[in-house]
């Protein structure tokens, strides 16, 4: 038996080491930045639900995070023309940090400041992705990109198993003990935040990168199968643009505090982290459809049940089923992506950063339409029918992008 673990652990080490040194290092920065993601994600979420306990800030908040992100993809693309991908990769990461420390620092919550911060983090946040996605174009090659794309989502999934409950514990075990308050808690939180994603950026900053090719950045023309991909993700991330903060408010509002937050991220994460290594291991492109078609029928049974019963435990359930299914749907839609980048660019290498962010702006259209679903839902109906019927209502409107995804997919010849 320890025969054969060794000899496994051997043959995922040769796996890995398939991968360019680049590729490597940009998994390692990947992975501090993970570490921090819960905190300026997850938590600031909670955080903004704390001051109201209604979903105003939240949807401010994330809307022009969602409109930060796009705009912050196109400057990032002239700011290339001068700076060195390296700073703008670490400078992303910093502003983003740094915003949300000021969010919970300087407590002056009206709508105008709730913006401004969102439009700062979301602005930071496409420095980093930006970046990130530009440099994961370039390192990783087809035959190894579905493996890598992998090893980011399990990564992303066993951080995720630990570093929510372990923050959420924290955060209030301060005010059930009288030792710290609530505030404190989230400002230490946040600091500690700073400095995860300083050394992500570090990593990158310190690593022997040369400058790329002077990108084009506005995407004047485009192909049809370009148009297939733009509908594909705008109806493919309208399921994001709840997700994103939906389950800080049924566990706080349904189900506990933090504490109750992380842990069920952390469950979540666990049960996903096993299907997704699976995924990435045993399935090569040929399979993309199928995988897609497995994450929506996943996302279906995950936002009906709470139809069957609409109480806590019903709830989480839910959640970490859509986790599962979500993620699933990632690594295939993001290694599709790439592949179909490569096809349109062909040798024409500085055209792919233009792609990456025509990319993003449709993936933000389509995450601004699901907070604005449930926006209008949240003012005709009563919170908690809102709240029971925005789910299943954006898991459906979604499935018109599994019946775009069919031609692109076609189109990179695999088997569907």
């Amino acid at each position: 038996m320890r025969k054969f673990l060794y000899q496994r652990l051997i043959n995922e080490y040769n796996n890995f080491l398939r991968l360019s040194l680049n590729n490597r290092r940009l998994l390692l920065s990947y992975i501090f930045f993970l570490i921090s993601y819960p905190f300026h994600e997850i938590f600031v979420n909670a955080y903004l639900w704390r001051q109201t306990e209604g979903i105003e800030l939240l949807l401010v908040y994330n809307i022009f995070s969602f409109v930060g992100l796009p705009i912050g993809f196109f400057i990032n693309g002239f700011l290339l023309k001068t700076f060195n991908i390296k700073s703008l990769y670490l400078s992303g990461l910093i502003i983003q940090a740094t915003t949300v420390i000021s969010l919970v620092f300087f407590e002056n919550f009206n709508y105008l400041n709730i913006a401004i911060y969102g439009m700062s983090a979301g602005f930071g946040s496409a420095l980093f992705w930006s970046n990130r996605n530009y440099l994961s174009l370039i390192f990783t090659e087809r035959s190894t990109r579905l493996y890598s794309v992998s090893l980011e989502s399990v990564s992303y999934s066993v951080l995720t198993i630990t570093v929510p409950v372990i923050v959420g514990f924290f955060i209030t075990l301060g005010p059930s003990t009288g030792n710290y308050s609530l505030e404190l808690a989230y400002q230490i939180s946040m600091g500690l935040n700073l400095i995860l994603v300083s050394i992500s950026g570090l990593i990158i900053y310190l690593s022997n990168i040369d400058d790329l090719n002077d990108p084009v950045v506005l995407l004047r023309n485009s192909s049809k199968f370009h148009n297939y991909n733009r509908v594909y993700l705008f109806f493919s991330e309208i399921f994001n643009g709840i997700f994103m903060f939906i389950p800080t408010i049924f566990i706080l509002k349904y189900a506990g505090e933090e504490n109750i937050l992380g842990s069920v991220q952390s469950v979540g994460a666990l049960a996903t982290a096993c299907i997704i290594y699976l995924v990435g291991r045993k399935f090569k492109e040929q399979s993309y459809y199928k995988i897609l078609i497995l994450s929506w029928i996943l996302m279906i049974i995950g936002a009906f049940l709470p139809f069957i019963y609409f109480q806590s435990a019903t709830l989480i359930l839910m959640l970490i089923i859509l986790n599962i299914g979500s993620e699933i749907k990632f690594i295939v839609t993001w290694s599709m992506i790439m592949n179909l980048v490569d096809n349109e660019v062909k040798d024409h290498y500085e055209l792919r950063y233009a792609y990456i962010a025509d990319n993003e702006l449709f993936i933000n259209l389509g995450r601004i339409a699901g907070a604005l679903i449930l926006g209008i839902l949240w003012v005709v109906f009563p919170a908690d029918v809102a709240l029971r019927y925005i789910v299943p209502i954006v898991v459906m409107i979604q499935l018109i992008s599994l019946f775009v995804a069919k031609p692109l997919l076609r189109q990179h010849e695999y088997s569907t």
